[in-house]
């Protein structure tokens, strides 16, 4: 529809993690009668933290870092000292190397050789000097768009091994949009142009001065300061492990919303869903079966965190190391020790391994007594663990941790995003929701803007400007 509908005072929020609580709580701020519907048993979505007999533990890896000043104060004033400066102590395991991350040029040349760097170097002018002349090529797959831009040695050495244990899918099967998302053309200019001038003009290479934040008691305490607020106030209702079965629509309108365990009525209310498509288009109208079928093609890679206990102080001496190396199932292992953040006993420490994985596939399903052996057989390729120092050991799955762009993605959520933009009380916003890749700081301005939209009595011009903004749709 093209003209904008009056909004109701009753709204449903579909989702709790960041977007899903920040927007709720903006909108009871504001008066509205909210309704939060969570799958699971506890908030924050991805960016929850768990407790553990004494150890906190996030799933993944996480640091906040963001260029939004607004977002930043946001936190610094709603959390006070919570929110802390914490150093940037990243490591990256390649080239049977052990670097640090962001790198400098010194140690790239001493892991790579000169031999294999002036290779990729001009590997890297060759493609640039074709792209000057003749145009980058416009391809719709990630592995012909990197190497017409970076070069064919520089995908061979970094990039095809790591899109293949991360997204469990062959790159030429993904969609350039990665690229175009995650691998900032500058940057890698930037990179290789001050090698070079450390190779050959012996200047100086920059130093990466970036702040980043973290919460005491875990990366989980941002989304639940909001779901404290939330269920102190009377004119919002919380309810947790409860999923949505189908959504009903006459004319144009979401008229009710069944989950495992009520049935709301939804005439005279708004939907807005933070949640995977997948797990949105659930309709009961026959003529609407074939959007819940596409949204059934939408893949994505799952993650097993497995987190771990450890009786020593500390491991691997940083916060976390990215592994580009296709001996380890793992891509990234982040470590907590006991510090001003408070996550764990003093004496100890604890390791997060993030597994990608596909549902049924070896390490989806493999057992954690016969999985922690594996991961520190692997891990102790680099570092130093013995088993008899772990104290304890689990797994927490996620199904929908990062999407897989396939190249068919963007027609399906072209045609999924029209439907939702055509209902009068339907909106997606969020991380999932957007089927991009988008940060805590992300996620948290999606719920800024969209909310100043529908306080003024503009959703639908809002959803449309966010599905531009993050997924450049073009509507």
């Amino acid at each position: 529809m093209n003209s904008e509908v009056t909004h109701s005072k009753k709204t449903f929020v579909l989702g709790a993690g960041i977007t899903g609580l920040v927007l709720a709580w903006k909108l009871a701020k504001n008066g509205y009668e909210v309704i939060i519907i969570e799958s699971s048993s506890s908030p924050g979505g991805l960016a929850k933290t768990i407790e553990w007999d004494g150890f906190r533990f996030d799933n993944g890896a996480h640091n906040f870092f963001t260029y939004d000043s607004e977002v930043l104060t946001f936190y610094q004033e709603l959390l006070g000292d919570k929110f802390r400066q914490k150093a940037r102590n990243f490591k990256l395991y390649i080239f049977n190397k052990l670097l640090k991350f962001p790198f400098l040029g010194t140690e790239i040349i001493t892991s790579l050789g000169s031999i294999k760097m002036i290779n990729i170097s001009i590997s890297f002018l060759s493609a640039r000097l074709k792209a000057f002349f003749v145009g980058e090529l416009e391809t719709p797959h990630l592995d012909e768009w990197i190497i017409s831009r970076y070069g064919k040695a520089l995908y061979r050495i970094y990039f095809r091994d790591y899109l293949f244990r991360v997204q469990k899918c062959d790159p030429h099967l993904l969609s350039s949009t990665i690229g175009m998302k995650k691998i900032p053309k500058m940057s890698v200019r930037k990179t290789l142009g001050e090698i070079f001038r450390k190779l050959f003009l012996s200047s100086p290479v920059s130093k990466n001065t970036s702040k980043s934040y973290y919460c005491k008691h875990g990366y989980g305490e941002m989304p639940m300061y909001f779901y404290r607020e939330l269920i102190k106030m009377p004119n919002v209702t919380y309810r947790s492990e409860e999923s949505v079965q189908n959504l009903t629509i006459n004319e144009e309108k979401i008229t009710s919303l069944k989950t495992d365990k009520h049935l709301y009525n939804t005439e005279n209310a708004d939907i807005i869903s933070t949640i995977p498509l997948e797990c949105l288009c659930k309709f009961t109208n026959p003529e609407f079966e074939h959007l819940t079928a596409l949204s059934q093609k939408l893949q994505y890679v799952g993650m097993r965190f497995f987190h771990v206990k450890i009786n020593k102080p500390s491991v691997t001496g940083c916060w976390f190391v990215n592994f580009n190396d296709k001996r380890m199932p793992f891509y990234r292992v982040g470590e907590y020790v006991f510090d001003e953040f408070d996550m764990l006993p003093e004496g100890y420490s604890s390791l997060t391994f993030e597994i990608p994985v596909n549902e049924g596939d070896e390490y989806f399903k493999m057992p954690d007594s016969e999985l922690m052996p594996l991961l520190i057989e692997r891990f102790n390729i680099v570092f130093s663990l013995s088993i008899d120092d772990v104290v304890g050991y689990k797994s927490v799955f996620s199904k929908h941790a990062n999407p897989r762009l396939t190249l068919d993605y963007q027609d399906i959520l072209k045609e999924i995003f029209n439907f939702i933009l055509s209902i009068q009380n339907l909106y997606s916003l969020g991380r999932q929701g957007l089927f991009t890749y988008a940060n805590l700081d992300h996620c948290t301005r999606m719920a800024f803007d969209f909310s100043k939209h529908y306080l003024e009595g503009s959703p639908k011009e809002g959803n449309k400007s966010l599905l531009n903004k993050y997924f450049h749709s073009g509507f």
